[in-house]
């Protein structure tokens, strides 16, 4: 169920956890390396690694100090480890008793460990030891035994793997010659991440599926019906598109940004709907899961081309596009693959 808001809030919406006003990039708290440490929680850094990397790299003690190396090359000090599993070791018990990790921007990404892997991470991870945003790519996991590369040591078969900018426990199977990255996570602390929820407008991938056939209109009355299922306020839309009109143009670009039902903000303005590169945060379904449970997250969004007659019609000899609800990259959540009308599919739907 959602937050209840308040607007005294809405002064944490930076998303930002224990970093030192001021400080280094990366300098994150009770360390003892920089002014205000002693007033200050203390969380793990988590970033991408800004290479790629091909198989072989000497198993996952190859990847931590291949990790280890980036982040002393951009000097962030502290002690990183490779994000990776093998046949022997799955990732998450190499986290121990860590928790709380932020990216080296301070946004939140994830508390507890399992969050990594259950969908409930809070954003994806898709900022490397510099700072900068690496695109869409692969990072190598291992989350599944018998899907590591022979324990990353040989390119024949296949490994298990995330996207950076997904839910990492979308673990997908690539080829052992793919090119791909690391996922490097500090673990030495055991701050919890709070944080203050952003009043906004409401965002949400619909928890049920929608069938087209009754058209726009019919689509909009689905979304506000699921925003009063449970208890979100307002007017809402679904985020769709017709021969005439772009989704996007369904909506006002000015005034409160949308944010998630956790509070959690999707974009940054509500100008990023239109012309943004990412998400600032997950998209969540009404009732706040994730939107993660394949095939689900493929939500009917349209296009001008692929939109079942403004979806008046069930022929599945016609289509629509479909968006990736589960991507942090604003393009895929537009734009992915087609499926026919007769299909049923998530909405995307935008309060007003």
């Amino acid at each position: 169920m959602r937050w209840l808001f308040s607007a005294l809030l809405g002064a944490s919406a930076c998303g930002r956890f224990g970093f030192d006003a001021g400080g280094p990039l990366g300098d994150a708290g009770t360390d003892g390396t920089g002014p205000g440490d002693a007033a200050t929680i203390r969380h793990n850094r988590a970033f991408i690694t800004g290479a790629t990397h091909t198989i072989p790299w000497g198993g996952v003690s190859g990847a931590d100090g291949a990790c280890q190396a980036a982040a002393d090359t951009a000097q962030l000090g502290g002690t990183f480890i490779a994000f990776m599993g093998d046949d022997t070791n799955r990732p998450l018990p190499r986290l121990a008793a860590a928790r709380g990790w932020v990216d080296l921007a301070g946004s939140a990404i994830a508390d507890q460990p399992a969050e990594w892997f259950d969908g409930t991470m809070r954003r994806a991870l898709h900022r490397e030891e510099s700072g900068s945003l690496v695109p869409y790519g692969i990072v190598f996991i291992g989350a599944m035994a018998g899907s590591t590369c022979s324990d990353w040591t040989t390119t024949a078969g296949t490994g298990s793997i995330a996207y950076t900018t997904n839910y990492f426990d979308e673990f997908n199977i690539a080829p052992c010659t793919s090119t791909g990255r690391f996922a490097c996570l500090e673990t030495a602390y055991t701050a919890p991440l709070v944080e203050a929820p952003q009043v906004g407008r409401y965002a949400f991938v619909t928890s049920t599926m929608w069938l087209p056939g009754a058209g726009l209109l019919d689509a909009d009355a689905f979304c506000a019906a699921r925003a009063s299922a449970v208890g979100l306020p307002g007017s809402y839309k679904a985020l769709l598109a017709t021969v005439a009109a772009t989704a996007v143009s369904r909506f006002s670009l000015t005034g409160a940004t949308w944010v998630n039902v956790n509070g959690e903000p999707v974009f940054a303005t509500p100008g990023e709907l239109a012309t943004g590169t990412y998400l600032t945060a997950f998209l969540r379904t009404e009732a706040g899961a994730p939107a993660t449970n394949a095939p689900a997250w493929w939500a009917w969004t349209g296009d001008a081309v692929d939109n079942c007659n403004d979806y008046t019609s069930l022929n599945a000899g016609q289509s629509a596009m479909t968006g990736d609800a589960s991507s942090a990259q604003r393009s895929y959540l537009f734009a992915r693959q087609t499926y026919p009308c007769n299909i049923a599919r998530p909405l995307i739907c935008l309060q007003e």
